[in-house]
């Protein structure tokens, strides 16, 4: 008489489908978890090395100061904000965004010669890796007077937001839809000769 085999048992295969099944849906909730968290900005903040003046004090309805336009630019009633005298000039993006990929090199363009006259000071903030693409060294932390700005000019949180001055502000991209990259440069730059007329 021969031994008999023993039958494989029917739930071993239910059992790791199911264990799959699990770590997958896991896997899922975690991802989503992490891009809720990542989606808040919480940015690191120091004190500013060079102190910004007549930074305007946060507040929540950004529309009561509201002036005018200037092209894509919202004109609100605040005095030109300044480091060492020149006027700031700030573009808060992230390193994700898509939009902000469309006009950073746009943006960095436009700024670069009035920086390199030492007539104006200007950053790009990515909220979600605490660097100043314009410079060479790794920043860790925003200052807390950018973060402030950020927060008062788009209290929503949106991204790309671009704060000149602390005259004008405008949440987005002003002429990606049209692709028209000249027209973005050259609105940038025509904002910074107000700004430097109105200093």
């Amino acid at each position: 008489m021969q031994p008999q085999a023993k039958k494989k048992s029917c739930c071993v295969a239910p059992f790791w489908l199911g264990v799959c099944v699990g770590i997958a849906i896991f896997a899922v909730l975690f991802l989503l978890v992490m891009a809720a968290n990542l989606i808040k900005f919480p940015a690191k903040t120091t004190t500013p090395k060079t102190p910004v003046t007549n930074t305007p004090t946060p507040t929540s309805d950004i529309s009561k100061e509201v002036v005018g336009q200037a092209g894509t630019f919202t004109e609100v009633s605040e005095p030109v904000c300044t480091e060492n005298g020149k006027p700031v000039i700030y573009m808060f993006s992230t390193s994700w965004c898509p939009h902000c990929a469309w006009d950073r090199p746009l943006f960095a363009e436009a700024v670069k010669s009035y920086v390199a006259q030492g007539k104006i000071v200007a950053h790009d903030w990515e909220l979600d890796t605490y660097d100043d693409t314009l410079t060479s060294a790794k920043e860790t932390s925003i200052p807390a007077d950018a973060n402030a700005l950020y927060e008062k000019y788009n209290p929503s949180g949106s991204i790309p937001t671009f704060v000149f001055g602390c005259k004008y502000f405008r949440v987005g991209t002003g002429h990606e839809k049209t692709g028209d990259k000249a027209a973005e440069t050259q609105e940038f730059k025509q904002l910074i000769d107000k700004l430097l007329l109105e200093k």
